[in-house]
């Protein structure tokens, strides 16, 4: 089942499901649930894995997120919200961001599902990187301000404690 036809979206997810059971009907859950998102237009398009091949390199496209923000002027945070808050909190920070810096480029991914999010901030086209990163406190004050607002920890991956004033 493919209905990927590679446009550019606002969102994307990247969704699997498993389960201990042979037959649990997992693949026919998750069918059921893509039907049913694209019959309400909650989805634009979508994908299944038709193997562990391609579920493989789904999984890449997302890790290839990481490796790719290594090589630019990239301001990161990994914060963590309430799972409900987690689309609030993404939609907040790039308001911050953006109306702080025209033209930067928030780059949102992780673990939604747990709300873990990795929030960074690539500078804008052909500006200056060392005049970016140069900013690092003022965007942390602001995605860390969205943060403790909604009641979240400013190192997700380590737990280390909320966001304060």
């Amino acid at each position: 089942m493919s209905r990927y036809r590679g446009s550019a979206r606002g969102w994307y997810v990247l969704l699997e499901m498993s389960s201990s059971q042979t037959e649990s009907g997992v693949r026919g859950l998750l069918e059921r649930l893509l039907e049913a998102a694209l019959d309400e237009a909650l989805v634009a398009d979508g994908v299944i894995a038709e193997s562990r091949t391609q579920a493989n390199e789904l999984w890449h496209i997302r890790e290839a997120i990481v490796e790719a923000q290594n090589y630019s002027g990239s301001i990161k945070h990994d914060v963590s919200v309430p799972v409900s808050r987690a689309a609030e909190f993404i939609i907040r920070a790039t308001a911050g961001v953006t109306e702080t810096l025209p033209g930067i480029r928030p780059m949102a991914f992780g673990h939604v599902g747990d709300g873990n999010i990795h929030f960074n901030l690539t500078q804008p086209e052909r500006a200056d990187t060392e005049a970016h990163l140069a900013r690092w406190q003022e965007f942390n004050h602001i995605v860390h301000g969205v943060v403790r607002e909604l009641q979240g920890s400013i190192s997700a991956e380590r737990v280390v404690g909320m966001a304060s004033e």
